[in-house]
């Protein structure tokens, strides 16, 4: 196999693997994003916790969404009310730090501190998320406030 058909096999493989929600998917995620939506809407957080896992089960290697940032980057493109919500915009986060992307993770986390300025987990996020942009001093602050 000569190197062209190397590359060009590499390159079909990463453009499988990272494809954007088709058709397809939508019959897979309409269902979830009117539980989301509905649950939003009536601010039932029992309803939007489950709807919510009821997402993270599209994640993984054969399935809607490839990794946690990408369902991340799909919740935050839905219809108001759902990104505003406290558990989406946390989840969004976690997610975001999960699959190292602090610099999404670090606009989120800023809101959610305004309310909960305190809130160990969002510090700890803040500290993981500095950590991944390099900035050591400000990952060991936050997590000390943690």
């Amino acid at each position: 196999m000569n190197l062209s058909r190397i590359v060009a096999t590499g390159l079909l493989t990463v453009l499988a693997l990272s494809r954007p929600v088709d058709a397809a998917d939508e019959e897979v995620t309409d269902p979830v994003q009117a539980a989301l939506v509905e649950a939003a809407t009536k601010h039932d957080a029992t309803a939007l916790s489950k709807a919510l896992e009821q997402a993270a089960a599209l994640v993984g290697p054969s399935a809607t969404f490839p990794d946690y940032g990408a369902l991340a980057d799909w919740l935050g493109a839905l219809p108001e009310p759902v990104p505003s919500e406290v558990a989406v915009r946390s989840r969004r986060a976690w997610m975001y730090v999960v699959t190292r992307r602090g610099a999404d993770a670090l606009p989120l986390l800023a809101t959610l501190l305004v309310d909960q300025p305190r809130n160990p987990f969002f510090l700890a996020y803040v500290g993981e998320s500095r950590r991944q942009l390099g900035d050591v001093a400000g990952a060991i602050d936050s997590i000390a406030d943690a």
